[in-house]
């Protein structure tokens, strides 16, 4: 997750602007997984959020159930891992429900 911040490189940006250097980002860094992009400036404070990136994986319960802090081939294959692990956990009739 991330918010906008108006600049990327040096440069101002617009909000689309900065979407496209996000996904062109994505794309460099072959990044598996998808960015969230808040208009909410405390999303920081709120994760608890020390250091970029910082990654949390939330479960269908809406659970943290993984956090990364950094980014590297270690910290990508355990996100990984646990993405298909979550992906092979049942999803329950209570959160399926209304979504």
């Amino acid at each position: 997750m991330t918010t906008y911040y108006g600049h990327a490189e040096g440069k101002q940006l617009t909000k689309p602007q900065e979407l496209d250097y996000l996904r062109d980002f994505k794309k460099k860094f072959s990044m598996p997984y998808g960015v969230v992009v808040s208009e909410a400036e405390d999303n920081e404070r709120n994760y608890g959020i020390s250091s970029i990136p910082t990654t949390f994986l939330i479960d269908r319960q809406r659970r943290v159930r993984f956090i990364s802090v950094g980014s590297s081939d270690v910290e990508s294959a355990a996100l990984l891992k646990m993405i298909k692990k979550l992906l092979d956990e049942p999803a329950t009739p209570a959160t399926t429900a209304g979504q």
